[in-house]
């Protein structure tokens, strides 16, 4: 394979991770605006204090609460938006893999390897660029499921 080959193979790669992880942020933003509004957290003094302090998973599962408990709506509307942040979990372990694996390129082709704290298991993954890819898109989609899901839910009255 060519020098040239190589460095656009690896550029393609950098584009796909980078795309990613833009797509990943923008859904943990939608997810922290959400949980704000819930909160009726208007300052954003005290949205920049609070939310950011939350990792992602707490977020997810902070959120699905809020929404479950204080956020009137009925069982179909609870189940879709348990449904969309279950997503959104399943979502950042891949992110984990994506921002915290060791990545190569080899004449076999190469992926990120990554080690779960959990079992110490060693996992090569996204040997393919079009996996990435497959993953942006899943975000992108939930980002909008939960952009339309809110903006059907919030501002209404909260279970007293």
């Amino acid at each position: 394979m060519t020098v040239e080959k190589q460095k656009a193979e690896l550029e393609s790669l950098w584009r796909a991770i980078g795309h990613f992880v833009f797509e990943f942020s923008q859904l943990e933003h939608v997810i922290r605006s959400s949980l704000a509004d819930a909160l009726q957290i208007d300052d954003n003094e005290q949205f920049y204090i609070v939310l950011p302090s939350i990792d992602f998973a707490q977020l997810c599962n902070v959120t699905k609460a809020i929404y479950l408990r204080t956020i009137k709506m009925g069982a179909e509307d609870q189940k879709r938006i348990e449904k969309i942040l279950s997503q959104c979990l399943r979502i950042n372990d891949e992110r984990v893999s994506i921002v915290h694996g060791t990545w190569f390129k080899s004449d076999d082709g190469g992926g990120a390897l990554h080690v779960k704290r959990t079992t110490r298991q060693r996992d090569i993954k996204y040997k393919d660029i079009e996996d990435i890819e497959s993953l942006t898109k899943q975000v992108e989609e939930l980002k909008k499921d939960l952009a339309v899901f809110i903006t059907g839910k919030l501002r209404f009255s909260s279970a007293q």
